[in-house]
């Protein structure tokens, strides 16, 4: 199955970024520390290729500490520069200006632009490092005119860009994790489907999440444990019959509240 999707405001990014990749130092590419490698945004790796890149791994909060510091070791070892990163811990914005201190000099200001796919946390990275004191840089030398770039601690410029996808999948997994992430509409698929991939992992990675969420002693088969979310959240149609789309849903916005522990769905 190939998966589709191409949106104009994704076109759109794309040209954005390739219009002002040559105004900048480095690359700020964030990902879903949960999803590193399916959360890559591949569909601009011909424009930035030739840029320092460092890789944000957001949301670490929400995936197995150890396996992000296996992802961490995996991706330096590849020569980038890499880091776990969370909007509640104070520790990483401070390790982040590290990071981006070794690029810097006193005597040039330093170009940064963000990128990642949507719903990655690409804006919650950009207000933690900003301290919420973000300032437009307007149409500094050098930079085109009407561009959102923001200014962090006087040398620092970022330019903000949207979240950008490849046109299409061929990997059906990879848009299941994607979908259970948020980065995607879930609507490109079945939720019962979704949600069915979602369990047969987490039975895997997190059973006892799973049983502690929902009180269970132990976990049957997926639609049974479908009609018991539907029954516990009053996920019911008329007739007091399960919604299975709608329990679907409940699941799986559990799974991105971190409700079943800190669970990553890619190992290096």
């Amino acid at each position: 199955m190939k998966l589709n999707w191409y949106p104009g405001h994704i076109a759109k990014a794309k040209k954005t970024i390739k219009e002002n990749i040559k105004l900048v130092d480095i690359v700020l590419e964030v990902r879903d520390a949960r999803i590193p490698e399916s959360s890559m945004p591949e569909a601009i790796d011909d424009v930035t290729f030739n840029k320092p890149k460092i890789i944000v791994l957001n949301k670490k909060d929400l995936a197995s500490e150890n396996i992000t510091l296996k992802w961490e070791n995996y991706y330096k070892d590849l020569g980038y520069h890499v880091m776990g990163f969370s909007k509640d811990d104070k520790k990483d914005v401070e390790k982040l200006f590290g990071l981006i201190n070794k690029f810097s000099s006193k005597s040039k200001i330093l170009k940064l632009m963000i990128v990642g796919i949507p719903n990655v946390g690409k804006s919650t990275v950009l207000n933690q490092i900003s301290r919420k004191k973000t300032a437009r840089t307007g149409a500094a030398p050098g930079i085109t005119r009407g561009k959102q770039w923001y200014k962090f601690k006087n040398r620092i410029h970022l330019l903000d860009t949207p979240g950008i996808l490849l046109p299409e999948y061929d990997d059906l997994e990879v848009g299941y994790k994607l979908a259970v992430c948020e980065a995607i509409d879930i609507n490109y698929f079945q939720l019962e489907e979704v949600a069915k991939w979602l369990f047969d992992n987490l039975k895997k990675l997190s059973p006892e999440g799973l049983k502690e969420r929902y009180k269970l002693e132990e976990l049957p088969e997926f639609h049974l444990f479908l009609e018991e979310i539907g029954r516990k959240r009053g996920a019911l149609v008329k007739g007091g019959e399960v919604d299975l789309e709608k329990a679907s849903h409940v699941f799986i916005k559990d799974f991105n509240n971190g409700k079943f522990g800190k669970v990553s769905l890619e190992k290096v």
